[in-house]
């Protein structure tokens, strides 16, 4: 067979299985508003992105509000980067706190104007999935100030520090806006391989070798592979319309 005309195809391979775009990471968490004061299963209709879990460092008293409302939960998710070692958490709001680990609840309090830590918590180095939760019903929403917290502290965590309740034990958790501390899935596909020239040396009616030059793997992939189609037409970039491949 006279192999007349090559389209090539390229998909990301990550480790031993094939799977399709995957998101690009941003800095940030992914953030939106639920009904009810300490809902922990609901997930918002809209969403935004923050570098900071704002909901636990904005105190607002009385009904008077202006970023909170009253009985409505603000949910945080992304992913967090850990340190290898003991992490503690501690939440000292008003109203809920609620906190999950790669899916593990690891601090939940309902207590008004109450604060819980998480206990130690051991973490490998690496990427992990997180979700924090924080909810008010009526009156003073935000952070519950006193012992160590403030009017703009009202959730924090230590490594390898203390397990205790005290705010001066604690730091604030936030991104500096370059995707080292917490990152959230864009959902636009990291980018996909780049393929440069290809060439065909015909060897005979019935062989032909090809080479390819690959300019870029893309993010995220370890390996590409490419799948030759061919035949006595050229069926461009429809896979069906080639003869074999």
């Amino acid at each position: 067979m006279k192999r007349t005309g090559k389209t090539v195809v390229l998909t990301c391979l990550v480790g031993l299985g094939m799977t399709g775009l995957r998101a690009e990471w941003q800095p940030g968490l992914k953030v939106g508003t639920v009904s009810g004061q300490a809902n922990w299963t609901d997930w918002p209709a809209v969403t935004n992105t923050t570098l900071r879990l704002d909901a636990a460092e904005t105190l607002e008293i009385g009904n008077d509000y202006s970023f909170w409302k009253a009985n409505v939960t603000y949910v945080y998710w992304g992913q967090m980067y850990f340190k290898a070692g003991v992490y503690h958490f501690c939440k000292s709001l008003d109203d809920s706190g609620w906190m999950a680990i790669d899916g593990k609840v690891v601090l939940v309090d309902t207590t008004w104007s109450g604060r819980k830590s998480s206990g130690d918590i051991t973490m490998t180095e690496g990427w992990h999935d997180v979700e924090f939760r924080f909810g008010n019903g009526i009156g003073d929403a935000g952070p519950y100030v006193g012992a160590g917290w403030t009017a703009t502290k009202g959730f924090g965590y230590n490594y390898n520090g203390k397990n205790s309740t005290d705010g001066n034990d604690y730091e604030l958790l936030f991104d500096t806006g370059d995707g080292a501390f917490f990152r959230y899935d864009d959902g636009t596909g990291f980018g996909k391989p780049v393929l440069g020239e290809v060439s065909a040396n015909v060897i005979d009616g019935a062989r032909a070798t090809v080479t390819a030059d690959l300019v870029s793997l893309g993010n995220g992939c370890d390996l590409v592979e490419l799948t030759l189609y061919y035949g006595v037409a050229d069926g461009g970039t429809d896979a069906a319309a080639w003869d074999r491949a």
